[in-house]
């Protein structure tokens, strides 16, 4: 992967991109869920982040807006303050680009040293991710399968994930 390319997904990341974690039932007791993700109305920057790291974009279909989004506080040119509620009957369609776990390692990885904005939440995110990786047993062939996928296309691997790569290679 050129150097280049890596400074444009940086960009991306760093202007567009969000973290989201979460706990459920079938991760291992205090462990989350990290996903990297973009959602934009710039399809092509999704296609792109997506033939980047081996994955699909996925088009999002229209959600309506909430209503924080939709009232707004009149001040300006009607005689009485009062909520003003706009009508929204469709909003552009986005597509999100997303990669979880190991994969969103990998990726954060390789973009930090090329990222502008503040080190957190980014940093935060890489190191929980590394700490909880499942090296043997259940979960761990996923993580193995990512490592691979990623190492092919030209991602460097974390120290801590370069063994994974080649197991059952």
């Amino acid at each position: 992967m050129e150097e280049w390319e890596k400074a444009w997904a940086a960009a991306m990341i760093d202007s567009r991109g969000h973290l989201i974690h979460r706990r459920n039932r079938q991760r291992a007791a205090g462990s989350e869920q990290i996903t990297l993700m973009i959602e934009t109305k710039h399809h092509e920057i999704a296609e792109r982040l997506s033939a980047m790291t081996g994955t699909k974009p996925e088009p999002q279909e229209f959600r309506p807006p909430s209503e924080d989004i939709i009232r707004r506080g009149c001040t300006e040119h009607c005689p009485e303050p009062h909520v003003h509620v706009d009508s929204f009957t469709s909003m552009p369609t986005v597509t999100r680009w997303a990669v979880t776990g190991a994969s969103a390692a990998i990726v954060l990885w390789n973009l930090r040293p090329y990222m502008a904005t503040t080190r957190e939440p980014w940093d935060w995110a890489l190191d929980q991710i590394l700490r909880q990786l499942k090296m043997t047993g259940q979960g761990s062939g996923a993580i193995k399968e990512s490592a691979r996928r990623l190492k092919r296309i030209g991602w460097t691997l974390p120290p801590i994930m370069e063994q994974l790569a080649t197991e059952a290679a």
